[in-house]
């Protein structure tokens, strides 16, 4: 039969390696929390680099064209006719609405999936009378 050794015996010769085990847990949390920390931190990081962009839909005057195009903030409405080769072409929120200048940002003005439109401006001028 083995000697089973006595419990007294077995906590003196234990007690390092207890010591030492949680001392190893402890310091594998703190390194948990701080790669954890880091990982949130870097995430932030990334959702701060990357803008949130606003999908458009152009309705081209004339064409019966509908365009999509994706904005970011600070995006003019001269940035968006150049995207679509619509340099003579003005953009607006509606037939009835005025233009967007075309240094004029239009991310904060527009809502994502919002529908705008592209038309040329109309020439005014005077109306020649023949008699």
């Amino acid at each position: 039969m083995v000697p089973v050794p006595h419990i007294a015996d077995m906590r003196d010769s234990l007690r390092p390696e207890i010591i030492s085990g949680l001392f190893f847990y402890s310091a594998l949390q703190q390194l948990a929390s701080i790669v954890v920390g880091k990982a949130d931190s870097l995430s932030n990081l990334r959702k701060q680099e990357k803008p949130k962009m606003k999908r458009l839909s152009v309705v081209v005057a004339g064409t019966g064209q509908i365009r999509d195009v994706e904005i970011q903030p600070g995006t003019t409405a001269g940035d968006v006719l150049n995207q679509l080769n619509l340099k003579d072409y003005l953009l607006s929120e509606g037939p009835d609405k005025p233009f967007f200048a075309a240094a004029e940002s239009i991310y904060d003005k527009l809502r994502d999936g919002e529908k705008i439109f592209a038309s040329t401006k109309a020439e005014v001028g005077e109306l020649m009378l023949c008699a």
